[in-house]
């Protein structure tokens, strides 16, 4: 039988991450970093070193304010329900604000609050009701981690479910993935890939 896969999408850490990786040389417009959820996951289900399936892919993504920031909710409308168009598990935790916004330097800037959580509880509760045989998750938040080792130390002895984690690799010695203390294996996905599965709607018109 085929491992079931189910891909695991931080999504603004994926963005930021992705500016960070392939887009510095220049001031990049800001829908540069954007990705295919569905694309993405059906390129790291294909890289195994055996039959695949995949099972599903999830999104995590803060939702902006419909109040207080119209113009971004109304893009974030569009682009989900694209996603949810392809196929895609959309999951959405509202946006903070702070108290005096739009009025705030940049250190006060809107802010995802919750989405490493949802995720964290979501790769935990998958793995227990043994709806995947591997989880694949994409970030580099290390708020992450002590799910990522729950889930292994429910696999161990059977091998069932297992983690593997993904990065950018922007052809630099500076990389950076999730590590958790047993061996989990990376997918480090090149510039070439992430033109395959880049995303330049611009959701905003």
């Amino acid at each position: 039988m085929p491992d079931r896969i189910v891909v695991f999408l931080d999504y603004m850490n994926i963005y930021w991450s992705a500016r960070s990786s392939f887009h510095l040389a220049s001031p990049a417009p800001r829908r540069f970093g954007g990705i295919d959820p569905a694309k993405l996951g059906a390129i790291l289900t294909d890289m195994g070193p055996k039959a695949r399936t995949l099972a599903e892919v999830r999104v995590y993504r803060g939702m902006p304010s419909p109040t207080l920031d119209p113009r971004s909710h109304r893009a974030w409308q569009r682009q989900v329900a694209s996603w949810r168009a392809s196929g895609v598990k959309v999951v959405t935790q509202a946006i903070w604000y702070p108290v005096d916004w739009p009025n705030v330097d940049v250190e006060q800037r809107p802010k995802e609050k919750g989405i490493d959580v949802a995720l964290a509880v979501d790769l935990v509760d998958l793995a227990h009701r043994r709806e995947y045989d591997i989880a694949i998750v994409f970030s580099l938040d290390a708020d992450l981690i002590p799910a990522l080792e729950r889930v292994q130390t429910i696999g161990l002895g059977t091998g069932r479910p297992r983690i593997e984690v993904t990065a950018w690799s922007p052809g630099t010695t500076d990389t950076h993935r999730l590590r958790t203390s047993r061996n989990t294996w990376c997918h480090w996905l090149d510039e070439a890939v992430y033109r395959q599965v880049q995303d330049l709607t611009d959701y905003s018109r």
